[in-house]
């Protein structure tokens, strides 16, 4: 694991690769009223209460960004509570409770696989939004309670007990 301060007065730079984190309350957790970044890649959270919970402040070209990394076996995979996005592109969420889930914040999903959850992604508040990304196997696969998922429309959302719940709150749109 490498940290790297920045400066006291601008952000936190956190960086993650080729690292497993197993057994914990919380694999990673940022909740920072300044601004931060985290970036994850080619790592396994595995067997944690939460894989990753990141709720940071700042601009929008903070946040976080997760590459090639995989959630398994966590009560949840990925929580983003509020702040600045969480952009996750070529990753795994299986065999979690809840895969990744949005609690005011908001997660861009590309490219990655969410199967053989209880719930694949959750949006009780915030937003979640996906491109060509499987959604398969879970219990539920896109459940809305609140929030809003915003399918590219070239995603399978398929084979789950319940694909959809919630289907007010998701939306389909073509790229622009």
């Amino acid at each position: 694991m490498f940290v790297d301060i920045v400066s006291p007065n601008c952000c936190i730079s956190v960086h993650l690769e080729n690292t497993t984190i197993t057994d914990f309350e919380e694999g990673v957790q940022m909740n920072l009223g300044v601004g931060a970044r985290l970036h994850v890649s080619d790592s396994v959270f595995r067997s944690n209460k939460t894989g990753i919970n990141f709720s940071v402040g700042g601009a929008e070209a903070l946040g976080a960004s997760i590459d090639r990394t995989r959630f398994e076996r966590n009560d949840t995979g990925l929580l983003a509570p509020g702040g600045n996005s969480i952009t996750m592109s070529n990753s795994v969420a299986t065999g979690n409770g809840t895969g990744v889930q949005t609690e005011g914040g908001r997660v861009d999903l590309f490219q990655s696989v969410v199967t053989k959850n209880s719930t694949g992604i959750r949006t009780n508040s915030g937003s979640v939004r996906m491109s060509t990304c499987s959604v398969t196997g879970n219990g539920t696969g896109v459940s809305t309670g609140g929030g809003l998922v915003h399918s590219m429309g070239n995603n399978m959302i398929v084979n789950n007990d319940i694909d959809i719940a919630g289907t007010n709150s998701f939306v389909t749109f073509l790229a622009r």
